[in-house]
C-alpha cells in the first residue's frame, strides 16, 4: 500500500481548522486494471488539489490550495487494489476538487502481435519465426507500434529507451482540471470522510498509446540532438494525452 504524507497541505490563520476538525482521505483505484495488449504500466500522481466551496473560507485559503500529495507516488496499471493517497484534517464544509495531475505512464508489451510472412493467418511474436515453421519465413509485425516493440533493445518498452527514440517530452505531468459538475466531498465536524478518485486503467493504456506517431517506411526517426537517427519501424512523434482527453477516465466515490 503506498500512503502519501500530507505535508503539502497548509492552513491559514482565519481558523479555516476548527478545534474539532474532521478528518478527509483520499484514496485512488484503477479499474479496470488491464489492458489488451500490454502486461504491465504505472504512472505517477503528482498533486491532487481542492478548496473549500464556501466563498469566505477559499478566500481565506488564499491563493495556494490544499493538496493531499507532498512528492510524487507511483500507482500500477494492473493492480486493481485501492491504493491510500493520504489522511487530512480540515474543517467541517464541503469541499471542491480543483485539480488531479499525472505523468504519462511507462508500459510495457513483451509480446507484441505478429504474423507469419508465409501464412498471414498464423500469429507469431516478432521476431521470432519458431510459429512460422523457422527456416527462410519471417515473423512480420501486425502494425508500425508492433514493430517498435519487437526491436532489439526496445525489450517492449513504450516509451522506447532513449537510445532508442526521442523520448524527452514524454512522463511529464499532465494537469487534468475543469470537471463539470464539480466533484465535491464533505467533511463532518470530528468525523471521518473518504474521497477516491477511480482511474479507467483499460482506457488510459489505449490513449497513451495513441499519442506515438509512428513511421513504418521511408526516412529514419531523430533522437535526442548529438546521436544517430532510428530506421523505421520508429516512433516519429509524440503529442501528450490533455486534459479533455483524460478527464472522462476519471469518475469518484
Amino acid at each position: 500500500m503506498l500512503l502519501l504524507a500530507a505535508t503539502d497541505f497548509r492552513c491559514t490563520n482565519s481558523d479555516v481548522l476548527t478545534t474539532q476538525p474532521g478528518q478527509v482521505t483520499l484514496a485512488m483505484q484503477v479499474s479496470p486494471a488491464s489492458s489488451p495488449r500490454f502486461e504491465a504500466g504505472e504512472f505517477k500522481v503528482t498533486r491532487v488539489t481542492f478548496r473549500p466551496v464556501d466563498a469566505q473560507a477559499d478566500a481565506a485559503l488564499g491563493n495556494e490550495p490544499y493538496s493531499f500529495v507532498a512528492t510524487p507516488q507511483r500507482v500500477s496499471l494492473t493492480n486493481p487494489d485501492t491504493v491510500m493517497l493520504g489522511s487530512v484534517p480540515l474543517a467541517d464544509g464541503v469541499y471542491r476538487l480543483e485539480r488531479v495531475s499525472i505523468t504519462e505512464p511507462s508500459v510495457t508489451d513483451t509480446n507484441p502481435n505478429g504474423s507469419c510472412s508465409n501464412n498471414p493467418g498464423t500469429a507469431c511474436v516478432p521476431p521470432d519465426n519458431t510459429a512460422c515453421g523457422g527456416g527462410s519465413t519471417t515473423c512480420e509485425p501486425a502494425t508500425c507500434l508492433d514493430g517498435v516493440l519487437s526491436r532489439p533493445g526496445d525489450n517492449g518498452q513504450l516509451p522506447p529507451p532513449a537510445d532508442q527514440a526521442d523520448t524527452q517530452n514524454v512522463s511529464t505531468a499532465i494537469d487534468i482540471t475543469g470537471f463539470t459538475p464539480p466533484v465535491t466531498f464533505r467533511v463532518p465536524r470530528g468525523g471521518q470522510s473518504s474521497f477516491k478518485v477511480i482511474l479507467n486503467g483499460t482506457a488510459f493504456f489505449s490513449v497513451f498509446a495513441s499519442a506515438f506517431s509512428c513511421r513504418s517506411t521511408g526516412a529514419a526517426c531523430s533522437k535526442p540532438s548529438g546521436t544517430s537517427s532510428v530506421p523505421p519501424p520508429c516512433i516519429s512523434g509524440y503529442t501528450a494525452p490533455t486534459s479533455d482527453q483524460l478527464r472522462p477516465l476519471l469518475s469518484f466515490q
